[in-house]
């Protein structure tokens, strides 16, 4: 496989793994760490090269962070929001969250009318 701009690269690689790019030649993936791109925690695959630092997304091979330097200018992207995964808040996916949210929004509805019940009794 050959690549050229290496916006999307093969899914699911590992550190030590290498594809072809036809312009920078053999990237070699240096390590994978999880970090946070548009609002989810991710495993990123890293590598670079003279002129790039790379950061893609391991699931899907799409980047989320590139920085370029070269003569006579400088690039710097970085994805901020996708439609491939959901943003997590408080580390749970954002439909988790928010069940959880409302769930406890009707357990707290329930206990007041509770003790509303229980006091107009008395």
């Amino acid at each position: 496989m050959e690549l050229g701009d290496d916006f999307i690269i093969p899914a699911d690689l590992n550190q030590g793994d290498k594809f072809l790019d036809k312009t920078a030649g053999t990237i070699t993936i240096s390590s994978v760490e999880e970090k946070t791109y548009a609002g989810a925690i991710r495993a990123i695959a890293h590598a670079t090269t003279p002129a790039t630092s790379f950061y893609w997304d391991r699931a899907t091979g799409l980047l989320v962070e590139g920085d370029s330097e070269l003569p006579g200018y400088t690039m710097n992207t970085t994805i901020t929001e996708t439609n491939i995964w959901q943003p997590q808040l408080l580390g749970l996916d954002a439909s988790v969250f928010y069940a959880l949210v409302f769930g406890a929004a009707a357990v707290l509805i329930v206990v007041v009318a509770g003790v509303f019940v229980v006091r107009r009794k008395k």
